[in-house]
């Protein structure tokens, strides 16, 4: 017999091989599932093409990343118009994202 013939014939050697594959199957299909159901949420991927939606300027498929937050979960800031937009094309109002050091209270007698 070859060489290959005598590994395959070892009990373990062929369980390891068909749960390993049977692991790849698994991975191979939770990512497929995770990919496609997170849409809308911050850890789906948008596969769409991008097109601002104030002045109709195709964004590029590959950008640089404009802030922490564009880097850490994706976004899209138009050179045009400089709007800025999450992954999935929602338009982001900055003031939500306002330094709490740089605001002061104001205190009315």
């Amino acid at each position: 017999m070859t060489l290959l013939g005598n590994i395959l014939d070892s009990p373990a050697t062929i369980g390891g091989f068909i749960g390993g594959l049977a692991t790849l199957l698994c991975f191979a299909i939770c990512y497929t599932k995770k990919v496609q159901l997170g849409k809308g949420n911050k850890m789906g991927m948008n596969f769409e093409q991008t097109i601002c939606s104030s002045c109709s300027t195709q964004l590029p498929r590959f950008r640089k990343a404009a802030n922490l937050r564009q880097m850490l979960w994706g976004g899209w800031t138009c050179p045009t118009c400089q709007k800025e937009f999450d992954k999935w094309m929602k338009p982001i109002d900055n003031s939500e994202f306002v330094d709490s050091q740089s605001t002061t209270t104001h205190i009315e007698k």
